[in-house]
């Protein structure tokens, strides 16, 4: 696992002012951030070159584009692939920092509310939700999963684009296939 030092370093590096925003909230609050930017930055640039492939495919013109739509078919494979690994990363990491956030910093918080204001336990726990910290964690974790849902809302789309080009190639092989019979 990256150091609090690995993580600093890295988002000296980030590009993108929004990803950059929620790694160093995350991180300033000491939670346990495997996000790598090179993994973002490939779920964006496999994204771009998916939306390239769709945009070609909705130029082809017609059933006779079987080449192209074969290509096509066969370039997005991998791009899906990694669209995907990426996807799953970003769900794991969402879903680990909130289990996180939820059991250990919340109950980080409420010792340290029980220890230093002295409050009771049961108020502790009430009050632990509304503390300064624990809110802004939160509202970072919700960016993250926005960024999460993102990244899955592309990689259902462009898995939908594929099967279109998928069937766009059988319907081509049959019609090639039906001309040169007739």
């Amino acid at each position: 696992m990256l150091t609090k030092e690995d993580y600093k370093k890295i988002l000296t590096e980030i590009s993108d002012e929004e990803i950059k925003k929620k790694l160093t909230s995350l991180i300033n609050y000491n939670l346990p951030v495997s996000i790598k930017r090179e993994d973002i930055n490939t779920g964006y640039e496999v994204i771009k070159k998916l939306q390239e492939l769709s945009n070609e495919y909705s130029r082809s013109a017609g059933l006779d584009d079987l080449e192209i739509y074969d290509r096509i078919k066969k370039e997005m494979i991998p791009y899906l692939s990694t669209l995907a690994r990426v996807k799953d990363m970003l769900s794991l990491e969402y879903s680990y920092l909130n289990d996180y956030l939820k059991d250990e910093k919340r109950a980080e918080i409420i010792k340290r509310l029980v220890k230093e204001e002295g409050v009771s336990f049961t108020q502790a726990k009430e009050y632990a939700k509304t503390v300064d910290e624990y809110v802004e964690m939160r509202k970072n974790l919700h960016r993250l999963l926005q960024i999460s849902q993102h990244f899955k809302t592309m990689y259902d789309f462009y898995m939908k684009v594929w099967q279109m080009v998928f069937q766009s190639v059988s319907t081509a092989t049959k019609e090639l296939f039906n001309s040169k019979t007739q």
